[in-house]
């Protein structure tokens, strides 16, 4: 007898902002990385210079994906000797259970994994709400080396010569990537 096998598109999915009332939905969130972990368990109710968002498993109360944002900018340096900054907004973090993160969103092989999916609805939304706010040209995110394939399959390609990357110490080894929104 075959198994039914579950797939992304038939899971009971709702999209919530972090919030006191429900930060505690976190407490058992695991993807994989330690630090990523630790952000959204600890830091990211009180980060005050980020918001964060959450798809929620409504059958099972299990967090499928998590994201932070906030507001952002690229310095630009074309070959004049002036530069500016073209306004952005980050990902800081999207990150998916460990449990959903292989999952397959439907038989179509095209729809790729749950994981990609809800990255496409967190850039469809950054560009209906956020960008509505703010008038961000760009989206940027860092990437760890092992998932800059997940996100170039999401439409994000590399900084281009001309733009200019963070230097903090957290983001070495990452790899700076960016999308225009309009």
């Amino acid at each position: 007898m075959k198994k039914n096998r579950l797939y992304g598109n038939n899971i009971n999915i709702e999209f919530n902002k972090l919030d006191k009332s429900n930060c505690h939905s976190l407490s058992s969130f695991y993807c994989g990385n330690t630090t990523i972990d630790e952000y959204f368990r600890k830091d990211a109710i009180n980060d005050s210079d980020a918001t964060t968002y959450f798809f929620l498993n409504k059958d099972n109360t299990e967090i499928i994906a998590v994201f932070t944002i906030c507001c952002s900018g690229v310095t630009y340096t074309p070959e004049s000797e002036f530069s500016y900054v073209i306004p952005a907004i980050e990902i800081m973090y999207f990150a998916t259970n460990e449990k959903y993160q292989k999952m397959s969103y439907s038989e179509k092989q095209d729809d790729k994994t749950l994981s990609h999916q809800l990255l496409l609805f967190c850039i469809d939304y950054i560009k209906k709400v956020p960008c509505s706010h703010c008038a961000a040209a760009i989206l940027t995110l860092y990437a760890v080396p092992e998932y800059v394939k997940f996100y170039v399959d999401g439409g994000f390609e590399s900084f281009m010569d001309f733009m200019e990357e963070k230097n903090k110490p957290f983001l070495q080894g990452c790899l700076p990537m960016f999308m225009f929104l309009i």
